[in-house]
């Protein structure tokens, strides 16, 4: 099993990805979303991380460093990193997306990239043995 590891910058988080229109009509992505997604697809197309099947289940390890000291929810992160793991062609459908949210760091105890806070390690669940 071959696993793919890539840096993004921090996407914005769910909060700011979709607003309600104003008619309440529906919702649509925000300018910030947009850019966030087309950056993130830009990355995901650069580190060459071929299509997996859709039959199959991939595994998505996040680890974030934080820019700053305030409280953060990190599953705030996964809808735009895995929307944007569906629209490089990783995936067929986000529905194959296992998030597994590694670690988060605060700036205290800044070790990891400054320019790219988000690492992910993607790669193909393991099957069972004795599954198709």
């Amino acid at each position: 099993m071959k696993k793919h590891q890539v840096v993004l910058p921090l996407p914005p988080s769910v909060n700011r990805l979709y607003r309600i229109r104003r008619n309440g009509a529906g919702m649509y992505m925000t300018d910030e979303g947009k850019i966030g997604l087309e950056e993130a697809v830009l990355r995901l197309n650069l580190a060459k991380i071929p299509l997996f099947l859709a039959k199959s289940k991939v595994v998505i390890e996040a680890e974030v460093w934080w820019p700053d000291m305030r409280e953060r929810d990190f599953n705030n992160l996964s809808k735009i990193v895995c929307d944007s793991v569906q629209h490089a062609s990783i995936v067929a459908s986000d529905k194959q997306i296992l998030w597994r949210e590694i670690d988060f760091h605060y700036p205290k105890d800044r070790s990891g990239p400054l320019a790219f806070p988000l690492k992910l390690i993607i790669y193909e669940k393991p099957k069972k043995t004795g599954q198709k």
